[in-house]
C-alpha cells in the first residue's frame, strides 16, 4: 500500500474528573483514521496502521486516549494539546506529534525512544457503508493450503472465516476474521486461529466497491505468504 494508516476516535466529551473540553478544541473528539511511513520489518507485518481513539480533551488541553497497532489492539494513551499542536503517548512509550492542516486532517510525526521520527497522516473518520456485503474468495499461497474467505462487512466493520483447505486432510483449518475497511478503502485484516493447525496473522488490504485485495505475509522466512482476491456476492 502507498502511504500508511492511523485513528483516533472519541467516546465522551467531558473528561473524567468533570472538566469539559474547549469549544476551540471539539473538533479533536472524533475518530481519526491514518497511517505511518513503513516501519522497517523484514516480516511485512507492521506495515504502519495505527488507531488512536481520543476519548476525552479537558480545558486545561490533556489528552486521554487509546492507541492501537496494525493489529487493531488498543492499549493506553495521554497526551496534550497546545495552539493545535497534539502530542500523544502511548503505554509502550510511543508518541504521535501532530499539526492541524484543514477541518479534517492532521499531519507530523511518529517516534520510537533511539529511532528516526517516521512522518503520519491521519484523516478524520467518516461514516461509510460503500464495502457493506458479503465478500468471497481465495487466499493463494507459495506452496501453501488455500485459503477460502467468507467475510462480511457491516459498516465498515469485517467479520467471517478462512479456512484453508487441506487437500487429503478432513481437519478444519479455520481462523475467524475481524478487521475494518476505511473510508479511502485502506483494510486491515485480522486472522484468529481456531486451533494449532490454523493461523493467527493480520496484513493491510485495500478495497473497491467491487474487489478486495492483499498479501498476508509469512511471520517467518519458511512460512506461507497469501495473496488475497475476493468479490463482493
Amino acid at each position: 500500500m502507498p502511504s500508511k494508516l492511523i485513528i483516533l476516535s472519541a467516546v465522551f466529551l467531558v473528561a473524567p474528573w468533570g472538566q469539559t473540553a474547549k469549544a476551540s478544541e471539539e473538533w479533536l473528539i472524533g475518530e481519526w483514521q491514518g497511517y505511518i511511513q513503513r516501519v522497517p520489518d523484514p516480516t511485512g507485518r507492521d506495515g504502519g496502521a495505527r488507531k488512536i481513539r481520543i476519548t476525552a480533551v479537558a480545558n486545561d488541553g490533556t489528552i486521554t486516549a487509546e492507541w492501537a497497532g496494525a493489529d487493531l489492539k488498543f492499549i493506553g494513551a495521554r497526551g496534550s494539546v497546545t495552539n493545535g499542536q497534539v502530542q500523544i503517548t502511548n503505554a509502550a512509550n510511543r508518541t504521535a506529534i501532530l499539526k492541524r492542516e484543514g477541518d479534517a486532517k492532521l499531519v507530523g510525526t511518529f517516534s520510537i525512544p533511539g529511532s528516526q521520527p517516521l512522518q503520519m497522516s491521519l484523516i478524520k473518520a467518516l461514516a461509510t457503508n460503500k464495502f457493506d456485503g458479503a465478500w468471497k474468495g481465495e487466499a493463494e499461497g507459495n506452496g501453501c493450503w488455500t485459503g477460502y474467505y467468507d467475510l462480511t462487512v457491516n459498516n465498515g466493520g469485517i467479520s467471517g472465516s478462512v479456512n484453508f483447505n487441506e487437500p487429503r486432510g478432513s481437519i478444519p483449518h479455520t481462523s475467524h476474521v475481524t478487521g475494518e475497511i476505511w473510508l479511502d478503502g485502506s483494510a486491515v485484516i485480522v486472522l484468529a486461529a481456531d486451533n494449532s493447525t490454523s493461523r493467527t496473522s493480520y496484513f493491510h488490504a485495500t478495497a473497491t466497491e467491487a474487489t478486495i485485495v492483499g498479501t498476508d505475509p509469512s511471520a517467518t522466512t519458511k512460512g506461507c505468504s497469501y495473496k488475497i482476491a475476493l468479490k463482493r456476492r
